[in-house]
């Protein structure tokens, strides 16, 4: 009788890990998708504001050697 009760919250508990793997997965490829997005568009921009030097390279210049 415990038995059947057993087996069916095992059920559920796999296909509950299942679906949140699953929308794991969506959440990290959507976030990558953003990233390349962003980078793709903005990429010069970007690694100039993140990027620190002393001296730091002109805009133009990073955006010439960015379409190399």
């Amino acid at each position: 009788m415990f038995s059947g009760m057993k087996r069916k919250r095992e059920k559920g508990q796999a296909i509950a890990e299942y679906a949140l793997m699953m929308v794991m997965t969506l959440v990290v490829l959507v976030t990558l998708l953003l990233f390349l997005g962003a980078f793709t568009n903005y990429g010069a921009r970007l690694i100039g504001l993140v990027a620190w030097e002393p001296n730091p390279i002109p805009y133009d210049a990073m955006t010439l050697y960015a379409k190399d």
